[in-house]
């Protein structure tokens, strides 16, 4: 198999698959955090009258 087929090319950059997986996994992480910080900030339950 030609490793070429595999390289993403954004002009002259040329992205391997393992870099956007890697982006990806981190965006992720980093959305997840974020919502379940944001989720924390607010209290669900009847005690909250």
């Amino acid at each position: 198999m030609n490793i070429n087929y595999l390289i993403i090319a954004f002009g002259e950059l040329d992205i391997s698959p393992l870099t956007i997986a890697i982006m990806v996994a981190l965006t992720s992480l980093t959305f997840a955090a974020a919502a379940i910080s944001s989720f924390k900030l607010f209290k669900f339950g009847p005690e909250d009258k």
